[in-house]
């Protein structure tokens, strides 16, 4: 129903993040491509996972956003950065988004993006206990499973059907599905691999918290100590 709902109704916010998380090799893109299509690729972007952090986000005037193969990062501090920088563009109010872009002046567009995500590592996301708006969907199939069922040509096969007409099909399907009881405000779904998610946040393990804890949480600490 999100999916229809971006393809019915474009310039209505829905507050989502959608994460497909999965080993290397299994379709997450394939996936995307015909919804691409629905919506029109003009009104689609891709972007790295740095670019999120970047000052500069021209990307974020489009209906439908993706960030392309998110990865752990260097430190935890970026984890919870960019989820604080993704949860502020997938919800509205504020009904408008400010764009920068380097060599411009600051310009503003309607709220109407959706935030979709791959990612070979679902750790490699934080998500708080209180979260409401990331949608975790994570397939556990191995990687290049097509080539282990004896299914090499699976994905040429894929791809051959949906540009013969497949990718209208998919539109149609999406333009005629009925969206009167989706309510694009309301809470997303909590899934099992979003739970596994928190959890790992929920309880810090690196060993600094350790030492902390072992100490006391003194009030004062040394760098020698």
């Amino acid at each position: 129903d999100l999916v229809a709902h971006m393809v019915q109704k474009p310039q209505e916010k829905a507050n989502a993040i959608v994460i497909l998380s999965g080993s290397q090799g299994i379709g997450k893109d394939a996936l995307l491509a015909p919804i691409r299509r629905a919506v029109g690729e003009w009104n689609c972007r891709n972007i790295s996972p740095d670019e999120v952090l970047d000052k500069n986000n021209p990307w974020a005037a489009c209906v439908m956003l993706t960030i392309d193969e998110v990865r752990p990062m260097n430190d935890d501090h970026r984890a919870t950065s960019m989820y604080d920088a993704l949860k502020a563009l997938s919800v509205a109010p504020p009904h408008t988004i400010g764009i920068k872009e380097k060599y411009e002046k600051q310009r503003w567009v309607a709220n109407c993006l959706r935030i979709f995500a791959t990612t070979n590592d679902r750790l490699a996301f934080y998500i708080p206990e209180e979260d409401r708006r990331v949608l975790m969907l994570h397939s556990m199939l191995p990687s290049r499973w097509h080539l282990k069922e004896g299914q090499p040509n699976y994905f040429r096969e894929l791809f051959r059907w949906m540009y013969a007409g497949g990718e209208e099909a998919v539109s149609a399907w999406l333009a005629a599905r009925d969206i009167r009881n989706f309510d694009p405000q309301g809470v997303v779904p909590r899934t099992a691999a979003w739970a596994g998610v928190a959890e790992r946040w929920k309880a810090p393990d690196d060993e600094l918290t350790q030492a902390l804890e072992l100490l006391a949480w003194p009030e004062v600490l040394f760098a020698a100590e």
